[in-house]
């Protein structure tokens, strides 16, 4: 259908394709996935790496490398910088 695809067209140029388990906000050039999101909530309630990861079932190391990648795509270099950014962005509570 030719309406269709003018629809997705005019979506893709303006970059708000459909992409599941990420989240997007106003000021982020690269959207939060669901799991960094789950993870930045938790640090948000002032959970170590440890509890996260027992809370999750991941590994600590995971929870770092998710931690890093929240950094990069916030824009901080810390966890305080890191939920203060994302309440700012009503990204969590």
């Amino acid at each position: 259908d030719h309406g269709y695809q003018r629809i997705l067209q005019s979506i893709r140029e303006r970059g708000e394709e459909d992409r599941p388990g990420q989240r997007p906000a106003a000021g982020l050039p690269e959207p939060l996935n669901d799991r960094e999101i789950e993870i930045l909530d938790c640090i948000g309630r002032g959970m170590t790496n440890r509890d996260i990861s027992e809370q999750l079932y991941i590994a600590v190391s995971t929870v770092k490398w998710h931690t890093t990648n929240i950094y990069g795509k916030l824009g901080v270099a810390n966890r305080t910088q890191a939920v203060n950014r994302a309440r700012e962005l009503h990204l969590i509570s």
